[in-house]
């Protein structure tokens, strides 16, 4: 694919030989060409939990649409279909409200706006974010600043402050007249999927609402069943917000949300929220994840869910790898194999491997016998070759 016209994020552009023009999609995979492919990342980060053949969610979403195809936040506008799915995430996350939108950054940026606007209305003149150092929060100006990834912004915003794990109580407790709010993921990517203990977590909520600084959860990457549930934190965390993507809707239409907590929700429902507008969000994300949610409900796939962690641990354990996981997403520690490795041996690794000494990937929720058999094969076929 010579002479694209195109720029590839997360990429320098000079050297495209490694562009893939997919030809056609199978349950965990692609094609392109004669080469069949599992997708270790589900369609970036774990998207496509059920895998990619899911005809219904799209046909179920085609007919509403048809119907149904717009509706516009800047006009204070509304259907039912955005009133079912705001009441379920109500009942689901126990009484959070939702703000969509229509992507994880989106999701982030709203966030970050609502917990200002509750300082604003208290009379707080707090500008500052506090963010975990080399976390992914997304990819605009604001939301690469608040982790300060090196590859995501080299010149962050001057409101965000990036501490280590370890120097956030402290900083919190020495600054909170000046913070506004804390985001943090739920576990982070980045980092290898180490998790935080839960006694970190139980200080870290206890000294933000000593503090009244916002405690914002950044549940993107985390949420839509890769845990079992269709949230991937302890629900007596209580963030004040969280936010959610990805795999909200199966993957298949853009959408995100903003849950946001009675107790900030009291405080701004009488201020003008100024985010969005134009589409502001995707009715058919809107549709697809009330779709995915009948799904993972009537097929009961979190009943099956610890099976299939408990199968991709003893596949790995087997195979003698040292890994961490969170729910469905693995990190795996290798030596340096090459994404072309991976390629000539019928795996796609996605972008958040490039360049790593370790493997992320996502096992979807169908997982079946066939794609485990296959998964061994070709991960044994390319660590060997390596």
């Amino acid at each position: 694919m010579e002479n694209l016209k195109l720029l590839f994020p997360f990429n320098y552009n000079v050297d495209h030989s490694n562009a893939r023009k997919i030809d056609s999609y199978t349950q965990f995979g692609f094609k392109e060409g004669d080469n069949d492919l599992i997708d270790l990342s589900l369609g970036a980060c774990g998207c496509f939990l059920l895998g990619f053949d899911r005809s219904d969610i799209i046909q179920y979403v085609t007919d509403r649409m048809l119907k149904n195809p717009f509706t516009g936040g800047e006009y204070m506008t509304t259907n039912q279909a955005v009133i079912d799915l705001t009441n379920k995430l109500y009942e689901l996350s126990g009484g959070y409200r939702s703000v969509f939108a229509l992507s994880g950054s989106d999701a982030v940026e709203g966030a970050v706006k609502l917990a200002k606007l509750y300082h604003t209305a208290k009379g707080n003149d707090r500008k500052y974010i506090l963010g975990v150092k080399d976390s992914y929060h997304g990819s605009t100006y604001l939301t690469s600043s608040i982790g300060q990834l090196s590859y995501m912004t080299t010149e962050p915003a001057d409101i965000c402050v990036a501490l280590d794990k370890d120097d956030l109580i402290d900083f919190i407790k020495n600054n909170s007249v000046l913070l506004s709010c804390l985001v943090i993921e739920t576990c982070s990517w980045s980092k290898g999927l180490k998790q935080y203990p839960r006694s970190f977590w139980q200080e870290l909520r206890t000294i933000c609402r000593e503090h009244d600084v916002v405690f914002i959860l950044d549940d993107i990457a985390m949420c839509g069943g890769k845990t079992g549930s269709f949230f991937g934190f302890d629900p007596s965390l209580e963030p004040d917000i969280f936010t959610m993507g990805k795999a909200l809707t199966g993957g298949y239409f853009p959408l995100s949300a903003t849950l946001v907590s009675d107790r900030v929700s009291e405080i701004v429902k009488h201020e003008f929220l100024g985010h969005g507008f134009t589409y502001t969000f995707s009715l058919s994300g809107i549709y697809s994840t009330l779709k995915y949610l009948e799904i993972l409900e009537n097929e009961q796939h979190f009943v099956r869910y610890d099976s299939v962690v408990n199968t991709a641990v003893s596949l790995f354990t087997k195979m003698g790898l040292t890994f961490r996981n969170y729910g469905l997403m693995f990190d795996i520690d290798i030596k340096s194999t090459s994404e072309q490795t991976f390629y000539d041996n019928g795996l796609n690794i996605g972008v958040w491997n490039n360049g790593n000494d370790n493997l992320m990937l996502v096992i979807p929720l169908t997982a079946n016998v066939e794609y485990f058999t296959q998964l061994e094969e070709r991960l044994l076929s390319a660590l060997h070759g390596a």
